[in-house]
């Protein structure tokens, strides 16, 4: 029924799906008797559930009295799995747009500032065999110093913005790579334990999986008050497993500040 009647289904009706609008009333579907419509998008104020889609269709069954009739098929249950494959697919573009921004800055460290301060480098140690005096001389070399020491640094957040380990090797490489470099430069000694069937799995899987390690560490280190952790990668019903503990100063469970650290990741 129409508006205007007594049990007019637009009291309940918020609209249809067009091509140019999510809920729309103009040229509704109801309002042509001749058209027997297959399929459309509607969305009914229920009563308990609020507004709910369905997939609505009209069927004309006598043609002589004018009756038709309209049938509904509740879409909430595959609304819901849309909208969850949505955010899954969003996820994983995010992720891809993250890397390949880090790639990218990695290669403009790696060929460009690198090398821009690797020319820098020779020109200043060519200073030393020249004649000038010692004060010079010593300024020199401490310049020298600190350019290595930055170069060494540029060097490193390229390898860690997006390790070529990583996409060369996989995961156990690149772990390896990554734990020599922390327990160099901070002592950290980490007891790695890589228990693979696969040597390779998905890029996304292994991006996201080195991430988390990676950030699981850098919170152990900056935060248990250790000088050592175990890193356990390992394959179990048919899942990748990552296990990064360590027997420091630990969080209370209940606390939700998000200043206290996390210890431990399991994906």
């Amino acid at each position: 029924m129409m508006a205007g009647s007594a049990g007019a289904i637009c009291k309940i009706c918020r609209g249809y799906t067009s091509s140019d609008e999510l809920l729309t009333c103009e040229a509704c579907y109801m309002s042509k008797p001749d058209i027997d419509i297959s399929s459309f998008q509607v969305y009914f104020d229920t009563k308990g559930r609020g507004v709910i889609p369905y997939t609505g269709s009209i069927q004309t069954i006598d043609q002589e009295s004018g009756i038709r009739v309209f049938m509904l098929r509740d879409l909430t249950q595959q609304f819901k799995t849309q909208e969850e494959l949505n955010q899954k697919l969003m996820m994983k573009r995010v992720i891809k747009a993250q890397e390949d921004e880090r790639k990218r800055i990695s290669r403009e460290l790696h060929d460009s500032v690198a090398q821009e301060m690797l020319s820098s480098l020779v020109d200043l140690r060519v200073l030393k065999y020249m004649n000038i005096d010692e004060e010079v001389l010593k300024k020199v070399q401490q310049t020298e110093g600190s350019l290595m020491r930055l170069l060494d640094d540029i060097r490193h957040l390229s390898v860690e913005l997006r390790p070529a380990t990583l996409d060369d090797l996989g995961l156990e490489a690149a772990f390896r790579t990554h734990f020599k470099w922390i327990e160099k430069n901070y002592g950290l000694i980490i007891h790695f334990h890589p228990e693979l069937e696969s040597k390779r799995y998905g890029g996304e899987i292994e991006t996201v999986v080195y991430r988390i390690c990676q950030e699981s560490v850098f919170n152990a280190l900056k935060y248990a008050e250790v000088d050592e952790l175990v890193v356990r990668l390992y394959e179990a019903d048919g899942s990748l497993h990552l296990l990064v503990a360590d027997e420091g100063k630990g969080f209370e469970v209940k606390n939700t500040d998000p200043k206290e650290r996390v210890l431990a990741f399991i994906v």
